[in-house]
C-alpha cells in the first residue's frame, strides 16, 4: 500500500460515516490499513477513487504530502500552467483565524492563486499539533438534495432520506456487477442509490400502492431494477443475492394480521435462505428486541443507534 490518504467524514452520526467507508473498501476488494480515525480519519491505501464516488458521507479527501509541527518550515512551487488555494482546516481549540493562516501559509507556495476555481487544492489540516499537507481531490456533489423524498413524483413520510439510503448500500459490502435485494422497498430509495451506483437491485413490497410509487420514483431518476408486488418470501424464487439491504416496517404496515415478533422472524429466516455464501444483510431493527432475535439467524457485525426522538431509537445493523 503506498498512498496516505486523509478523510475528513460528516459528523451526522458518531459511528456509520466509518462503517460505511470500510464496506467499500472491502465491498471493492481494497487493501486498507486504518491508522486514525478521530478527529479526521487517516487510511493507507493503494486506491481511494471509489470512496471518492460512492460515499455518503464524506466531506473531503486528500493526499497527504507531508506532515509537519511548523507551517514556517513548508515552501513549495505551484506549475507555471496551475493555479492554486490554501484550504485550512483546524481541528485543534485554538480558535485561529483561518483566513489569516491561509495567507501566511500561502506566501509560502510560489505560484498563481485562484481562491475560487483553482487547479490545485492545498488541503492543511491542524490535527494534535500536526499539520497534514494534502492535496485534495475533487469530491462530486450527491445531488442528496434533488433526492429528497418530497421532490420525488411519489412523496411518503416513511422514505428514507437517499443520505441514509446510500450508506446502507454501502455498508453491505457491494460493488458493481453485484445483486441486492429490499423487500420492502416503499418507495424505492435503496433502489434509486444502489442503481446510481452501479449496483444492480430487486425491490418488493406487498402494497400496490408502494409499488407504483417505487417505479414512477426509479423512472424519474433513471433506475433500471426489477419491481415485484409480493410477500418478501418472494425472493426466494427470483435467485440468490450478494446483500439485503432493507428497512422493515415497525409500526402499522400492510402485514396487520401478523405480529412484527412473527414478521421480523419469518423475514430473518428468508433472508438466510436468499443470500450468497459471504453475503451480508444491512437491516435497520426498531428495538433491542428484534435485534436479539436477529442473533438467532445471523452473526452480529456491527450496530448503530439512529435517535428518532424521544420515545424511539432505530438500530441500523451489519448482519452475516
Amino acid at each position: 500500500m503506498g498512498m496516505k490518504i486523509i478523510l475528513e467524514l460528516s459528523k451526522e452520526h458518531p459511528t456509520l460515516p466509518i462503517s460505511e467507508i470500510k464496506g467499500i473498501f472491502e465491498g471493492e476488494k481494497i487493501k486498507y490499513s486504518l491508522e486514525k480515525e478521530n478527529p479526521i480519519t487517516v487510511i493507507e491505501t493503494d486506491e481511494i477513487g471509489p470512496i471518492i464516488q460512492r460515499s455518503a458521507f464524506l466531506k473531503r479527501a486528500g493526499l497527504i504530502l507531508f506532515i509537519v509541527e511548523n507551517i514556517k518550515g513548508v515552501s513549495a512551487e505551484i506549475a507555471e500552467d496551475k493555479t492554486f488555494a490554501i484550504r485550512y482546516f483546524d481541528y485543534t481549540n485554538e480558535k485561529a483565524n483561518r483566513n489569516e493562516i491561509e495567507r501566511k501559509i500561502g506566501r509560502n507556495f510560489r505560484g498563481k492563486v485562484d481562491l475560487k476555481n483553482p487547479d490545485i487544492e492545498i488541503g492543511v489540516y491542524h490535527i494534535d499539533n500536526l499539520y497534514y499537507y494534502t492535496n485534495l481531490f475533487p469530491v462530486p456533489q450527491r445531488g442528496f438534495n434533488e433526492r429528497h423524498p418530497n421532490k420525488r413524483p411519489y412523496k411518503t413520510n416513511l422514505s428514507m432520506k437517499p443520505k441514509l439510503a446510500r450508506a446502507m448500500v454501502n455498508m453491505a459490502r457491494v460493488k458493481i456487477g453485484n445483486r441486492i435485494v429490499d423487500p420492502f422497498c416503499g418507495g424505492g430509495s435503496i433502489i434509486i442509490e444502489s442503481g446510481l451506483m452501479g449496483i444492480e437491485s430487486v425491490g418488493i413490497d406487498i402494497s400496490m400502492k408502494m409499488i407504483n410509487g417505487c417505479i414512477a420514483n426509479t423512472t424519474y431518476y433513471n433506475i433500471k431494477s426489477e419491481i415485484y408486488r409480493g410477500d418478501f418470501s418472494l425472493i426466494k424464487n427470483i435467485g440468490k443475492f450478494d446483500a439485503v439491504v432493507t428497512d422493515p416496517p415497525y409500526g402499522r404496515s400492510s402485514y396487520k394480521t401478523e405480529s412484527l415478533e412473527s414478521l421480523y422472524r419469518r423475514a430473518l429466516k428468508t433472508f438466510k435462505e436468499s443470500i450468497k455464501e459471504n453475503g451480508y444483510i444491512v437491516m435497520i431493527f426498531p428495538s433491542e428486541k428484534y435485534l436479539e432475535i436477529s442473533k438467532e439467524f445471523f452473526n452480529v457485525l456491527e450496530t448503530h443507534r439512529l435517535y428518532v426522538h424521544k420515545s424511539l431509537t432505530r438500530y441500523i445493523t451489519l448482519l452475516s
